[in-house]
């Protein structure tokens, strides 16, 4: 008995911590807070090809992170994104495309999905910040310098859109469930007329 009210106490004490995190986390998100973050900065520098900021993203299939690079940089900068040569300087950022870098790309917030191989990383690319400690580490480990400079510019993004979305409550079932509504009603309809004799019956009694 002890041994099992201290399981459900640690268990308690979890679930208490990750609750206790999401909203922690959601306050630390909330696109006002965010932008008073961003207007306490201004771009610097940054290198341009005709006007525009030469970036490289995963383009090989359509993923939301990968995508979202070209749009903040845009909205960061606001100037216009280009996907640029990688022979030529340009910026890696949002997504898992640490392993894409070479010695003409500034990285910027870009990570390591944690499977590659370490030979793939460009030791002479210029690595500003990485998207977390994760990814620092398996540089490190490939014998790459960097500094400990953590962003993830995705987490960014609602400071630059954030629409107010209406409330909405829905209910759906899946086919399981309306299989069981169905038995459910099957069973308690011939009950109906019972219950009303029986309210009937009661009423007159009384």
């Amino acid at each position: 008995m002890g041994e099992r009210r201290s399981t459900l106490h640690r268990r308690a004490r979890r679930l208490g911590r990750a609750i206790l995190g999401r909203r922690i986390a959601a306050a630390r998100q909330r696109p006002e807070r965010l932008r008073r973050i961003v207007a306490e900065y201004e771009v610097g520098q940054v290198f341009l090809n005709d006007g525009r900021v030469p970036v490289r993203w995963w383009i090989k299939a359509d993923n939301f992170g990968d995508l979202l690079s070209p749009w903040l940089i845009s909205k960061m900068t606001g100037r216009e994104v280009t996907f640029f040569d990688p022979a030529r300087p340009h910026y890696l950022a949002v997504g898992s495309v640490l392993n894409r870098g070479n010695p003409c790309s500034t990285v910027w917030g870009a990570g390591a999905f944690g499977i590659e191989d370490g030979t793939r990383f460009a030791s002479d690319a210029r690595y500003a910040a990485v998207r977390g400690p994760l990814s620092r580490a398996r540089l490190v480990a490939a014998g790459i310098t960097c500094p400990e400079v953590y962003c993830d510019p995705a987490l960014l993004a609602p400071a630059y859109f954030a629409p107010k979305v209406p409330k909405t409550v829905t209910f759906s079932l899946d086919e399981n469930a309306l299989r069981n509504m169905r038995w459910l009603i099957l069973v308690l309809l011939p009950l109906i007329p019972a219950i009303l004799g029986f309210g009937v019956w009661w009423y007159r009694r009384a």
